[in-house]
């Protein structure tokens, strides 16, 4: 699968170098993301998938140089990622319950909140996890639940870790009518410190109530229904968002220590 658009690579060059042809920055490029993948089914219940992508824009990175030849290329390169490597099992226990591991896109509901990032005029190009996923589907309705690793910061710390959780839940019973119910769960354990730690700042620190920022935990639940009436289509979504916010209130102090309670 190959998207091309026009969006901007990098910082434009608004002049030549030659006084014949200062003109204005007219500036546009033409930007590719390319994805290729193989599947394979070990049994009739397991299967592997494995997706490369890479996102260039033309002209960007000339492998050689026009007059000599020489490749020029970093020994070091690195175009092409693993945008998804995974490995399912379907029909687990004999129900229709399917287990995802590995780097996978989440995509649900309109992608409002949780999705792959490839809409809009220009795609972003692509989003995926590293994540596990249980998923019960019926032809009445659907459950999702996944725990993804956003971040894995030890051994520098005990508790650093970024991990994304939640569960997503369809009710399809209804002709024509979709409609979602979903909680998700973003916690952040990193260590903040406003101030460096010794045992003496650590004390007269405590004294005073500063510097002592919970881990971030962000809970967001929300429904959606979405639907079809005649010639009309319509769709509607609510999200309710609260938990402790320690990373902003590190971020954004005023002066010396930021907000213990954000």
């Amino acid at each position: 699968r190959t998207v091309t658009g026009v969006q901007t690579c990098a910082l434009p060059i608004f002049y030549s170098n030659f006084a014949w042809d200062n003109k204005p920055a007219s500036y546009k490029q033409v930007s590719q993301w390319t994805r290729l993948h193989v599947s394979a089914d070990f049994t009739d219940n397991v299967a592997a998938y494995v997706e490369l992508d890479s996102v260039d824009c033309w002209g960007e990175d000339f492998r050689s140089n026009y007059l000599t030849g020489i490749d020029s290329r970093a020994v070091t390169s690195d175009d092409v990622e693993i945008y998804q490597a995974y490995i399912e099992t379907s029909e687990m226990f004999g129900t229709p319950l399917k287990l995802r591991l590995g780097r996978q896109e989440l995509v649900f509901g309109s992608e409002w909140l949780v999705g792959n990032n490839d809409f809009g005029p220009v795609p972003i190009y692509g989003l995926s996890f590293d994540a596990a996923r249980l998923t019960y589907a019926t032809e009445q309705f659907s459950v999702d639940a996944w725990w993804a690793k956003l971040a894995e910061n030890s051994p520098l710390e005990e508790d650093g870790d970024v991990d994304f959780s939640g569960v997503y839940a369809s009710y399809l019973g209804v002709e024509d009518f979709t409609f979602d119910a979903y909680w998700l769960w973003l916690r952040d354990g990193s260590a903040l410190h406003d101030t460096p730690s010794t045992p003496f700042t650590d004390w007269v620190e405590g004294l005073a109530g500063v510097d002592d920022y919970d881990p971030t935990n962000i809970h967001t639940a929300g429904l959606r229904a979405k639907g079809k009436v005649n010639a009309f289509d319509f769709e509607a979504e609510a999200a309710y968002q609260w938990g402790s916010a320690g990373q902003l209130g590190y971020l954004f102090k005023p002066v010396l220590y930021g907000d213990d309670d954000a």
